[in-house]
């Protein structure tokens, strides 16, 4: 951090988060290549164990790779990589479009045929585009699983084998990996922020960006009633078409935590510069917009902040729909009084109170005493309530503008939706509240995401920006439908972990919970520093798998 910034930081921030930060960044900058390679590389013992192991399934994989005048080095460098695979039972088709000038493409992979018969190469008459060429591709492959891999990257050596893993213990039919950018070597990759490491699937997520991207490997099945698997009026994104139409149709999705695809970086890579297919951004609003259709959802999809890749969706709602606002933890009266000022200053909301006791100056505000445990007081004031939906708000929390309340609301009125939370900042514009997630490593049981983080970060891979699903969700500023509330019958009394347990009964039940940034609220008041004892809830819940957050980045708490 230079020492402007640092300065800039710390007037901004407060010295005490400007150092919390610097020594995370530096915990970040400090690992060494070696730690670096522990995140994707294993070794050769593993390596041999895994070709020694037999699987019951008959799996072929079709490994469906189209060429446009790929660099020799990178093609060679990419049949060793598939040739390196532990798991054996593959073919590698390619669909050649390359020109003229370029015949050297046909003459390397014609050798590789004569050593090896897993190889299967057709010539095409004419460059008909990625799309087109790959569904050339497609029509000579004989597998049951097709593999998509580009024709300048690499597949990591034990990529097959994860994938036929999962495929014979979970019958999977859809699955997508980590994945790596590198320029020169994969062994070489320096920086930790060059790996993706991804969540487990969540449909919102994969509207506001193609997160699955590489590696994708899928059943035959699925495209048995498609015409193509890519469409051309999609080029450019048209993975990111494909995936939303395919994740559609499967039964098992299963997302393998481990980096098995490097996507090359040069200078006509997406990777390395997404201008360099500007249209793309125009075929993903529109891959995503058909997705709505397709689901009987209606909305206006648009490129968001802060990266064009990254996709808002304006969902139809019915903003006239009344809210009951109940503001819970109120501790002192002013903040309290200021909370329920500002409020009042964008809507005409039911707001109840949960405090000490009634203040004459509130006039017709809903109180309920805060002398019992918090799961009555919350159960008590949503039978209260006389609204559809209830916001949950800790007080000291206010929306920045009406729209904020909005952006909740055309959430929490879709179709299979449990709950929705927003965004808070604190009073000097770092990170209160940005989601959480279950990890049973830590003495709370819970990890928090943009934890440090101030209102000019992204976060890793953008994830401070862009609406994404989450496992559980916090009180702190939490919309859901008074129905879905008497459906599971209200909060239970796990001190400190109500609304967890809330969360994690309604994913329980096949609802989605959804966090977005682009209901933003601020804190008005300090920090409420409240610690739990956990082990009640983790009773409870110490089997539940967290879907959302990636064990890597847990590991070095990357957002």
């Amino acid at each position: 951090m230079k020492i402007k910034t640092f300065i800039h930081n710390i007037l901004k921030f407060g010295l005490i988060t400007t150092l919390k930060q610097r020594k995370l960044t530096k915990k970040r900058q400090k690992l060494s290549l070696k730690d670096i390679q522990s995140f994707h590389m294993v070794d050769d013992a593993v390596l041999s164990s895994q070709r020694n192991i037999k699987f019951k399934e008959g799996i072929l994989f079709s490994i469906i790779t189209p060429l446009y005048n790929t660099p020799k080095e990178y093609l060679e460098e990419l049949i060793e990589s598939v040739k390196k695979q532990t798991y054996e039972n593959w073919e590698l088709c390619f669909a050649d479009g390359s020109d003229f000038s370029h015949n050297y493409v046909e003459d390397i992979c014609k050798k590789c045929i004569l050593e090896d018969k897993r190889i299967k190469y057709i010539k095409l008459t004419e460059n008909k585009g990625i799309s087109e060429n790959t569904n050339e591709c497609i029509k000579i492959a004989k597998g049951n699983y097709y593999v998509l891999l580009d024709h300048d990257d690499l597949l990591h050596p034990s990529a097959l084998f994860e994938a036929a893993k999962v495929i014979e213990e979970k019958n999977a039919d859809f699955i997508y990996t980590d994945e790596a950018k590198f320029s020169k070597k994969p062994e070489l990759i320096d920086n930790i922020y060059n790996f993706n490491f991804k969540s487990g699937f969540g449909i919102d997520e994969l509207r506001s960006h193609n997160y699955i991207c590489h590696l994708t490997i899928f059943n035959k099945s699925l495209i048995q009633n498609e015409k193509v698997i890519y469409r051309k009026e999609f080029d450019g994104s048209q993975d990111h078409d494909m995936v939303l139409r395919l994740t559609e149709k499967a039964k098992c999705i299963v997302h393998i935590p481990k980096v098995l695809y490097y996507w090359r970086v040069h200078e006509n890579s997406v990777s390395k510069n997404i201008n360099v297919k500007s249209y793309c951004i125009d075929s993903a609003i529109k891959a995503v917009t058909e997705q709505l259709i397709r689901n009987n959802e209606n909305g206006i999809v648009y490129s968001s902040f802060p990266f064009q890749t990254l996709y808002k969706i304006d969902y139809k709602y019915d903003p006239k729909v009344n809210i009951t606002i109940i503001l819970h933890h109120c501790e002192n009266r002013n903040i309290l009084e200021k909370n329920i000022k500002e409020l009042r200053k964008i809507g005409d909301f039911e707001i109840i109170y949960l405090y000490s006791e009634p203040i004459s100056s509130l006039g017709g505000i809903n109180f309920i005493s805060n002398n019992i445990n918090f799961s009555d007081q919350i159960n008590q004031a949503v039978k209260q309530s006389s609204n559809e939906f209830i916001l949950l708000l800790e007080c000291g929390c206010v929306p920045k503008n009406l729209d904020c309340i909005y952006q909740l609301l055309m959430h929490v009125q879709r179709k299979n939706i449990g709950s929705v939370s927003g965004k808070v900042i604190n009073k000097d514009n770092t990170v209160y509240y940005a989601g959480i997630a279950l990890d049973f490593s830590k003495n709370d049981c819970i990890y928090r995401f943009g934890e440090l983080s101030t209102t000019m970060d992204y976060g890793y891979e953008a994830m401070l920006s862009y609406v994404r699903n989450t496992t559980i969700q916090s009180d702190t500023c939490l919309i859901f439908k008074k129905e879905l509330f008497n459906k599971i019958n209200g909060f239970n009394d796990i001190k400190g972990y109500e609304c967890i347990d809330f969360s994690l009964r309604l994913f329980s039940e096949g609802y989605r919970n959804v966090w977005t940034p682009y209901a933003l609220f601020s804190k008005i008041n300090k920090n409420n520093d409240y610690s739990y004892d956990s082990s009640e809830f983790y009773g409870f819940w110490n089997g539940m798998k967290e879907e959302y957050l990636n064990d890597s980045i847990k590991k070095i708490h990357l957002v």
